[in-house]
C-alpha cells in the first residue's frame, strides 16, 4: 500500500510540474519599450522572440501599425533597431528592396504585368529583421494587396526579393 501511495504521490507531482512548464511554453510578456509603439517577448521551449507594433499616423504605405518581428533574439538588439528606424520612418525605402519579389507575385496572382503605380495599391503590413541587423542575411517583408485583399510575402536574401508562395 505503501508504494502505491508513493507513485500516486510522484505522478501527482510529475503531472504538475508538466502542467506548470507547459503554462510558460509559449507565455507572451509584453514590455514597454522607448521606441516601438508595443513589444512583446515570445517564449517557447527552445527559444524567445520578440515582435513589436510601430505605430504610423502619417504614412500612405501603412495602415496605422507595422508589425516587426526577429526570431531567437531576447530583446532587440541595437543593430536591430539600427535595421528598423530608416524603413520605419519611411516606409517607401522597401518598395525598391521588394520590387522583383512583388512583380513575379502579381503576374503570378493576376496574369498581368505589375503596373506602375503598385505602391498605391498596397500597404506594408510587417517585416522581419535580419539576424544582427544584416541585411545581407535573410529576411521578409509582408504587403498587403488593398483590391482584391491579398497578402504578399517576400523574401529578401542579399539584396534579390523573391515571393514566398
Amino acid at each position: 500500500m505503501l508504494i502505491l501511495l508513493v507513485i500516486v504521490a510522484f505522478v501527482t507531482l510529475y503531472a504538475t510540474l508538466s502542467w506548470t512548464k507547459s503554462k510558460e511554453r509559449g507565455k507572451v510578456t509584453e514590455v514597454k519599450h522607448p521606441y516601438f509603439s508595443r513589444l512583446r517577448y515570445w517564449r517557447t521551449d527552445n527559444h524567445i522572440r520578440w515582435d513589436a507594433e510601430y505605430t504610423t499616423t502619417d504614412s500612405p504605405h501603412a495602415n496605422k501599425k507595422v508589425n516587426i518581428r526577429a526570431e531567437d533574439n531576447p530583446e532587440p538588439t541595437i543593430k536591430e533597431l539600427e535595421f528598423c528606424k530608416p524603413y520605419l520612418a519611411d516606409l517607401s525605402l522597401l518598395f525598391p528592396i521588394v520590387h522583383d519579389g512583388v512583380k513575379e507575385r502579381w503576374e503570378q496572382s493576376f496574369h498581368e504585368n505589375l503596373p506602375e503605380n503598385w505602391q498605391e495599391k498596397c500597404t506594408i503590413e510587417g517585416f522581419t529583421v535580419p539576424v544582427n541587423g544584416d541585411e545581407e542575411n535573410s529576411w521578409r517583408v509582408t504587403l498587403y494587396i488593398k483590391n482584391p485583399g491579398q497578402f504578399f510575402y517576400i523574401s529578401i536574401k542579399n539584396g534579390v526579393s523573391k515571393p514566398i508562395t
